[in-house]
């Protein structure tokens, strides 16, 4: 087990979806892309551009170089090929799914939390009893 490298944790500074679709991305990734990873016998590397990207459900340029940087992807996964006004780095698209349903399951926790005590507010449970002495 490792630690959570921080340029992993950055991203959910932002909101990210936690429908089903986003909870269950890996999985889906998978099965949409089967028939063309099995022709090719590999699969293929996403691209990645601040132009085009939603911020609630992808990573963009920035965050994603910042992740390469720290040597927690593993290098297979991903090229740094650039467009020539520097738009684009490349990604397998399955590892992507894959950490875009951490940031969602993330989320969908925060979201569970933040009701749990929201919920308290009020309550008895929500109230601190502080001791003072003089």
């Amino acid at each position: 087990m490792t630690n959570i490298p921080i340029a992993i944790l950055k991203p959910l500074t932002e909101k990210w979806d936690s429908d089903d679709y986003s909870l269950n991305k890996f999985a889906w990734g998978i099965e949409v892309h089967f028939d063309a990873d099995k022709e090719t016998n590999t699969t293929s590397r996403y691209s990645i551009s601040d132009n085009s990207c939603d911020p609630t459900q992808t990573l963009n340029k920035k965050q994603l170089a910042a992740i390469i940087k720290t040597g927690i992807i593993p290098a297979v996964f991903y090229n740094e090929h650039e467009t020539s006004n520097g738009d684009y780095i490349g990604l397998n698209q399955h590892y992507l799914h894959s950490l875009e349903q951490f940031y969602a399951h993330c989320q969908a926790e925060w979201d569970k939390h933040i009701a749990r005590t929201d919920a308290l507010i009020g309550t008895p449970a929500g109230r601190i009893w502080r001791s003072y002495t003089d």
